[in-house]
């Protein structure tokens, strides 16, 4: 922001956009697009993260399901939502005796795990307080986050480690860190193309969102007519004679948000620069992920256009609260994330940005392992996937659960909550901090305990990760 704008002015002007961003036109959502010129960016060093989030809790043991011992054991808790072994894609060598396969319809994701090397599970992650141990002490108060189970809480967790009403997430809370190296292309630094969502929110830095198309701009046509648009840009960005000071502030982000959209727009290159996505099915229609991604490889190709050299993205598939019809439904949906996210990583490569781009899922939660007819019930830890040209795949980190049969139940001891429901061993700090250090955050900005992104961090090991990223 300019040194002429108090900080009574600047909260102000925050606090408008942060109004009109929760107003429900496309239009209204761009006046959160409200950064003003610092510096010009140097757009060499180019990174992007990219957010996966899979709406609505993901059933994580029908995604990543083993195929060793631990097989008969599953299948005997899965009932007649087991999955067949031999439909599995093994992914990777039997390492210490466990191995796994991937849901047939991820088929796009095994190559990029087995040949490339471009694709990692993250085992077994979610929420946590604190770490726990394998000495029985899981069970005990002050290990599980508050409202587990609440898709809304838990949306608001994964994304901002906060319940509910949180006001910013840690994707925004990251890109803050490089609003002024982004210059005058601030306002493009965070880019949301699935709705309102808290993860771009900082403390600064505000979402910017975009459709199919590219950002939204008045039409030109509004009810027929080509002279209403005009009317309607002149009344909503005058400041002549504007005596009301919000009435002034709304017309200066307005114009702005015009203006960052045309901006925008110009810079977006065609959809040929991102070609092979399915855009065109009534599947993909139905879930868009593969358009919203196509709108992502895009704006990447346009970064040096733009001039923007760190940002953060956040896209979304939804449909995941599987508690009934589980296998049809899930099969659609897997076949949705796998072949999005297998034409993603391509594009990236044909621009010549994989190792710039580090794409990762994220879900409400993961689902029980005990079934209730032919769906699952909300549950706790998941399995998720780290793609990108950075990425030593072809690896498991984290902790892989082992399905226990004593006879009487199935379950996984000292790791169960009930009903099968897997209590995390990784949490999402310690994700959200590697993650960080990949993207050049400072370390003190990361995980001080009072003023860090993650400011619970310090409760884990943060080096479990380590391996996870060049």
């Amino acid at each position: 922001m300019n040194s002429q704008h108090s900080p009574k002015r600047r909260d102000f002007l925050k606090k408008s956009a942060l109004l009109a961003a929760a107003g429900g036109t496309p239009l209204a959502l761009q006046l959160a697009s409200m950064s003003e010129a610092v510096a010009q960016v140097s757009s060499n060093d180019y990174k992007a993260l990219v957010c996966i989030f899979l709406y609505g809790g993901n059933d994580a043991f029908n995604t990543v399901v083993p195929i060793d011992s631990s097989y008969k054991a599953y299948a005997t808790a899965r009932g007649a939502l087991a999955l067949a072994k031999e439909s599995l894609k093994p992914l990777g060598p039997v390492i210490s005796g466990r191995q796994f396969g991937l849901h047939e319809k991820l088929d796009p994701l095994a190559g990029l795990f087995n040949t490339d090397g471009k694709l990692a599970v993250l085992m077994n992650v979610g929420p946590l307080l604190k770490a726990g141990t394998n000495g029985g002490n899981w069970n005990q108060p002050g290990y599980e986050p508050p409202k587990l189970g609440s898709h809304n809480d838990q949306q608001s967790i994964w994304q901002s480690m906060q319940v509910e009403g949180a006001t910013s997430g840690w994707g925004g809370r990251l890109a803050d860190k490089f609003l002024q190296s982004n210059g005058t292309a601030s306002s493009f630094t965070c880019i949301n193309t699935a709705g309102n969502a808290v993860f771009l929110s900082g403390q600064q830095a505000l979402p910017y969102f975009v459709y199919g198309g590219g950002a939204a701009v008045l039409e030109s046509k509004v009810f027929g007519s080509t002279s209403l648009p005009a009317v309607m840009q002149e009344i909503a960005t005058r400041t002549s004679g504007v005596q009301h000071l919000f009435e002034r502030e709304h017309a200066l982000i307005m114009r702005r948000a015009i203006a960052n959209g045309k901006t925008f727009n110009a810079a977006l290159p065609p959809e040929e620069v991102a070609s092979g996505f399915d855009t065109s099915s009534e599947l993909a229609k139905k879930f868009p992920l593969a358009m919203q991604l196509q709108t992502v490889a895009r704006t990447i190709a346009a970064q040096s256009t733009l001039g923007v050299g760190r940002q953060v993205f956040f896209v979304g598939l939804r449909g995941f609260d599987t508690h009934d019809t589980q296998i049809s439904r899930h099969d659609q949906l897997l076949g949705v994330l796998g072949g999005a996210m297998k034409a993603f990583y391509a594009a990236t490569e044909a621009l010549g940005v994989s190792s710039a781009v580090t794409t990762f899922t994220a879900s409400d939660f993961g689902r029980n392992l005990t079934v209730n007819g032919d769906g699952t019930d909300h549950g706790w830890g998941a399995h998720h996937f780290v793609m990108g040209g950075a990425v030593n795949g072809g690896r498991f980190y984290g902790q892989a659960p082992q399905i226990r049969n004593d006879g009487n139940n199935i379950w996984f001891g000292n790791q169960d909550a009930g009903n099968g429901k897997l209590i995390p061993t990784t949490s999402i700090e310690q994700l959200g901090v590697r993650l960080g250090r990949w993207f050049g955050v400072p370390e003190n900005d990361l995980t001080n305990s009072t003023s860090g992104i993650f400011s619970n961090a310090t409760a884990f090991n943060l080096s479990t990760l380590d391996g996870l990223l060049r």
